[in-house]
């Protein structure tokens, strides 16, 4: 699965902000919030995507600042062979325990979470980028791809037909045949794939009415 985080790097760039009070204004409010739901989401996808015997030598924390800053403390304290052990793991980049059934759980925490902050804080339009799902994952079957696509796309056509913001997504990658050099198993090749050539043909039809 990839995902485009939009704006969740606001936990990189700026320190936590001040508990809120009874006092606070909405829009320290709206600020927190912000922070609160990209630090969350930052934490868990971080946390998904590494072993839990990882997880369980950094410090405790729930800071996702803080968290990446003791990852980086690991790799400087280890010997050469953890250090490529634990890249492996994290260069893998797959949910820890992942199956369908915790994948969807968590797209539809992040599309939720992201639509909110869309209409409420940002007020412009949501655009799911780069998602897709990898050949390459265990137990991978083509109606899997397909039914993950449906998923995105059902979401999008539900927000856009209500007026929502969330209006569009690019899934990874479109490309031609004969492009072989390319391929990073995420690829579609549309001739070679007529069940997901209908699946986006479908979105692109239904979108189309919405004018």
């Amino acid at each position: 699965m990839a995902l485009t985080m939009m704006d969740i790097d606001i936990v990189m760039r700026e320190p936590k902000p001040p508990a809120l009070t009874a006092g606070s204004s909405a829009s320290l409010k709206a600020h927190f919030e912000r922070w609160d739901r990209a630090n969350r989401l930052s934490l868990m996808m971080m946390k998904w995507s590494i072993s839990e015997a990882l997880i369980g030598a950094l410090s405790k924390t729930d800071n996702a600042k803080e968290f990446l800053v003791a990852i980086g403390q690991k790799f400087q304290f280890s010997d050469k062979a953890e250090i490529g052990e634990l890249m492996g793991k994290l260069m893998g980049m797959r949910l820890r325990n992942s199956n369908d059934e915790a994948e969807a759980v968590f797209v539809d925490k992040w599309i939720e979470a992201h639509t909110k902050d869309s209409k409420s804080v940002l007020r412009n339009p949501l655009i799911l980028g780069e998602f897709g799902k990898s050949s390459r994952l265990a137990g991978y079957r083509q109606e899997k791809r397909d039914m993950y696509f449906v998923k995105i796309y059902e979401a999008i056509y539900n927000s856009a037909s209500t007026g929502g913001p969330f209006v569009g997504g690019l899934f990874w990658q479109l490309m031609a045949q004969g492009m072989d050099a390319f391929r990073d198993a995420y690829e579609v090749v549309l001739e070679e794939i007529p069940s997901t050539a209908r699946v986006i043909a479908q979105q692109s039809h239904k979108l189309l009415s919405l004018k």
